[in-house]
């Protein structure tokens, strides 16, 4: 599922694509609310999007909860600690948990959610500094987050045992300083690509999700961009 952005304004469009076949997105519905700069989090069987900034550049604490079986029947999830956009996103398979972010006040907060229940987020503990737009992605057990922007950008891995509560913990060094890479990764893998460095990046690093170290490099995107957006099959929400 693809939901909110920027498409010559802020949207509340959502589309999805089928793992399983090539195509084209197909419509999936509307967001409750416009967003741009949401995080997002899932399971194998539900979605949350969540903050981002409207039309007028508020930015909001609302969390938007689908059921993948179903068709653009989102409801009211709840609300984020503190509402912000260029969040982080990690989950397990019980867990969303949303990092830092800004409202342009850059914040270390983290928060997450069960995801067999419906309220708002609780605080899970801080990320190592204030910041927005590192990228995000998990395991079934450990969250990663890379890269963002804290007044400069930022070589910065850390990562949170998802299971648990606490602050984020140092985990090394990406390849190169940069705000808003994606992160996809398998079961064991976590990669990071794109973003702004200022210019836009082609770089692809990763690191394993049971160690700690710098990011490898991994190879070169075909094109340099700057706040891609990607998934996969083999993320932490999924068994």
């Amino acid at each position: 599922i693809i939901g909110g952005g920027y498409a010559g304004g802020n949207t509340n469009d959502t589309e999805f694509i089928s793992m399983s076949s090539t195509g084209n997105g197909a419509d999936f519905g509307d967001l409750l609310s416009i967003r741009a700069g949401p995080g997002s989090a899932n399971n194998s069987v539900k979605g949350i999007i969540c903050g981002g900034n409207t039309t007028g550049g508020a930015e909001v604490a609302s969390m938007d909860l689908i059921h993948f079986a179903s068709f653009g029947q989102y409801v009211d999830f709840g609300d984020l600690t503190q509402a912000r956009r260029a969040i982080a996103g990690m989950n397990s398979p019980t867990r969303g948990v949303f990092s830092a972010g800004t409202d342009p006040t850059k914040y270390n907060v983290i928060d997450y959610v069960e995801f067999a229940t419906l309220g708002d987020a609780t605080d899970f503990g801080d990320a190592t500094v204030a910041h927005h737009g590192a990228g995000g992605t998990s395991s079934s057990t450990r969250g990663i987050t890379a890269g963002g922007n804290s007044g400069s950008y930022m070589t910065t891995i850390e990562y949170i045992t998802i299971a648990s509560t606490g602050n984020g913990t140092d985990f090394g060094d990406a390849s190169v300083s940069r705000a808003y890479p994606d992160g996809v990764n398998s079961p064991t893998r976590a990669i990071f690509y794109g973003g702004q460095t200022p210019s836009e990046s082609n770089v692809i690093d990763y690191v394993e999700f049971d160690t700690t170290g710098n990011a490898i490099d991994f190879g070169d995107l075909v094109n340099s961009v700057n706040t891609p957006k990607a998934t996969s099959n083999g993320h932490g929400g999924l068994s």
